[in-house]
């Protein structure tokens, strides 16, 4: 089964949705949802240095660096998303951990504006 943090190696569409590029994705759906869908969300990996707050930079010296299977420093561009089908993921690299996982939960709440919905209504 697929897991949220998992890093696989994915055939991954361009915007254009006409050409693919077999790259590296970090799975960000739940485990209920991947559980129960044949589609989860990703977002794709890349050995290009980017500097927005939607992208999280994995340097090799990174500690949970060799558990994700990359060969190369690289970013997570978390506005770069999709909801693929799991039969697309050609084989799991390695898993993001739970460093690398925060901030990109961090980067999805910065990307779609979510909080934390207050305990009290205010009046």
């Amino acid at each position: 089964m697929i897991r949220r943090g998992d890093i696989l190696l994915l055939s991954f569409p361009f915007t254009d949705l006409q050409t693919r590029k077999v790259r590296p994705a970090l799975v960000v759906s739940s485990d209920s949802f991947n559980r129960v869908n044949q589609d989860a969300v990703f977002v794709f990996i890349t050995t290009k240095e980017y500097s927005s707050p939607f992208d999280i930079r994995i340097d090799e010296t990174h500690p949970g660096f060799q558990k994700t299977g990359l060969k190369a420093s690289s970013t997570i561009r978390t506005s770069k998303l999709m909801c693929l089908e799991h039969k697309l993921a050609r084989r799991r690299l390695g898993y993001a951990d739970k460093s690398i996982l925060r901030g990109t939960n961090t980067a999805l709440i910065t990307l779609f504006g979510l909080q934390q919905a207050p305990d009290k209504p205010t009046n």
